[in-house]
Protein backbone atom coordinates (compact mmCIF):
# COMPACT_ATOMS: atom_id res chain seq x y z
CA UNK A 1 0.00 0.00 0.00
CA UNK A 2 1.32 3.41 -0.96
CA UNK A 3 0.55 6.69 0.80
CA UNK A 4 0.48 9.98 -1.10
CA UNK A 5 -0.64 13.56 -0.40
CA UNK A 6 -3.59 15.03 -2.27
CA UNK A 7 -1.25 17.54 -3.93
CA UNK A 8 1.12 14.84 -5.17
CA UNK A 9 -1.80 12.67 -6.26
CA UNK A 10 -3.30 15.50 -8.32
CA UNK A 11 0.05 16.30 -9.89
CA UNK A 12 0.77 12.71 -10.89
CA UNK A 13 -2.71 11.31 -11.38
CA UNK A 14 -1.83 9.06 -14.33
CA UNK A 15 1.11 7.56 -12.45
CA UNK A 16 -0.94 6.75 -9.35
CA UNK A 17 -3.87 5.36 -11.34
CA UNK A 18 -1.44 2.99 -13.07
CA UNK A 19 0.20 2.12 -9.73
CA UNK A 20 -3.19 1.27 -8.22
CA UNK A 21 -3.33 -1.78 -10.50
CA UNK A 22 -0.53 -3.29 -8.39
CA UNK A 23 -1.43 -2.04 -4.89
CA UNK A 24 -3.95 0.31 -3.28
CA UNK A 25 -3.05 3.99 -3.04
CA UNK A 26 -4.05 5.87 0.13
CA UNK A 27 -4.55 9.57 -0.55
CA UNK A 28 -3.93 11.77 2.49
CA UNK A 29 -4.77 15.36 3.31
CA UNK A 30 -2.96 16.95 6.25
CA UNK A 31 -1.66 13.50 7.16
CA UNK A 32 -5.11 11.88 7.34
CA UNK A 33 -6.50 9.38 4.82
CA UNK A 34 -9.28 10.80 2.67
CA UNK A 35 -9.51 8.21 -0.12
CA UNK A 36 -8.24 4.84 -1.26
CA UNK A 37 -7.74 4.11 -4.95
CA UNK A 38 -8.09 0.43 -5.89
CA UNK A 39 -7.91 -1.46 -9.13
CA UNK A 40 -11.30 -2.58 -10.48
CA UNK A 41 -10.22 -6.20 -9.90
CA UNK A 42 -9.44 -5.56 -6.22
CA UNK A 43 -12.68 -3.63 -5.78
CA UNK A 44 -14.67 -6.52 -7.29
CA UNK A 45 -12.89 -8.95 -4.96
CA UNK A 46 -13.88 -6.85 -1.94
CA UNK A 47 -17.48 -6.68 -3.20
CA UNK A 48 -17.57 -10.47 -3.50
CA UNK A 49 -16.19 -10.88 0.03
CA UNK A 50 -18.85 -8.51 1.35
CA UNK A 51 -21.57 -10.46 -0.47
CA UNK A 52 -20.32 -13.70 1.09
CA UNK A 53 -20.25 -12.09 4.53
CA UNK A 54 -23.87 -10.93 4.27
CA UNK A 55 -24.98 -14.28 2.87
CA UNK A 56 -23.39 -16.06 5.84
CA UNK A 57 -25.08 -13.63 8.25
CA UNK A 58 -28.48 -14.23 6.61
CA UNK A 59 -28.02 -18.00 6.70
CA UNK A 60 -26.99 -17.86 10.36
CA UNK A 61 -30.05 -15.76 11.20
CA UNK A 62 -32.34 -18.20 9.37
CA UNK A 63 -30.87 -21.20 11.16
CA UNK A 64 -31.45 -19.64 14.59
CA UNK A 65 -35.00 -18.41 13.86
CA UNK A 66 -37.77 -20.27 15.70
Amino acid sequence: MEFVSTTEFQGQLSHYLASSREAPIVVQKSGYPVAVVLSPVEYQHLQELEDLYWLARAEAAESTSP
